[in-house]
């Protein structure tokens, strides 16, 4: 997992070398929201906007730990469009 806010350094790469090419790969973001005293840089506020952009690419934001495993095995299964798992910093079940 890499903290969500991270990925915008990614971004050149997962549209040109990941999401045209139609590749199957999962993308796990952790700390996905306010991160508290993380500080203001760690927050993962931007990644859904600036994302959304990106054709092919499932986003999904599980409720609970039974959600996460289980999108988890969904999006790993797919194998013709990115996907992308994000999850708060906080447990989420």
């Amino acid at each position: 997992a890499v903290y969500a806010t991270f990925l915008n350094r990614a971004f050149d790469q997962l549209l040109m070398d990941v999401a045209l090419h139609r590749c199957g790969v999962t993308f796990v973001l952790d700390r996905a929201g306010v991160t508290g005293v993380d500080g203001a840089s760690h927050n993962g506020m931007w990644d859904m906007s600036v994302l959304q952009v990106v054709p092919g690419l499932r986003i999904a934001a599980p409720r609970d730990a039974d959600q996460l495993r289980a999108q988890l095995r969904e999006a790993v299964a797919v194998d013709d469009a990115p996907t992308l798992l994000r999850f708060p910093k906080e447990s989420v079940g």
